[in-house]
């Protein structure tokens, strides 16, 4: 199944779901990832056979990095707390909150990659199974990931969709890298 961004339909309506989502980051770019999204999925029939804890399983994956900053992001009974350099995946299905307290002295302290379901599964196994949990930071991967994305904040548009067309693949494999990625992933 796949998801369908209806934030323009949804800024239509008067219901406070969606106003509350949309309302977040509403006066940053389109492609922004603190901008507010409301996301659908369509399924002819779908109530009488999906129910809500199979259609939580369709929801994004973000994987967070910290540099010189602490996170905490929780959702129910499971967090995991970031310090200094550190990483964790999260599901944006969950009901879960962040919070963050960035260092001064970095421009950039926190990193967020958010990665369709389907396309980090296809590259990483059980993806599941590695959220809220510290991930290795010491890494070659987590490094060039950090410094690529530092560099195309730091010198480019990041919400020009060519560049972003350009790049995705990229920071897909370093994604990938960090999490460990498949085998037939790996080899490429």
């Amino acid at each position: 199944l796949k998801t369908l961004d209806i934030s323009d339909l949804a800024a239509t309506t008067e219901f406070g779901v969606f106003k509350s989502a949309l309302e977040k980051g509403k006066d940053r770019p389109k492609y922004n990832s603190k901008k507010g999204v409301v996301k659908c999925i369509r399924v002819p029939g779908g109530a009488d056979k999906l129910t809500r804890k199979i259609t939580d399983g369709y929801a994004d994956f973000t994987l967070a990095v910290t540099r010189n900053a602490s996170m905490r992001v929780s959702s129910g009974d499971t967090s995991a707390a970031l310090h200094g350099v550190a990483a964790t995946l999260f599901t944006y299905w969950k009901p879960a909150s962040a919070t963050f307290e960035p260092a001064n002295d970095a421009r950039y302290d926190i990193f967020r990659y958010q990665v369709p379901r389907d396309v980090l599964e296809s590259v990483v196994d059980n993806p599941d199974a590695l959220c809220f949990r510290a991930l290795p930071v010491n890494t070659a991967a987590l490094s060039y990931l950090v410094q690529f994305t530092e560099a195309l904040l730091l010198q480019y548009d990041v919400t020009d969709p060519r560049l972003i067309e350009r790049t995705s693949t990229h920071v897909l494999d370093l994604v990938a890298a960090v999490l460990g990625p498949k085998r037939d992933a790996a080899q490429i």
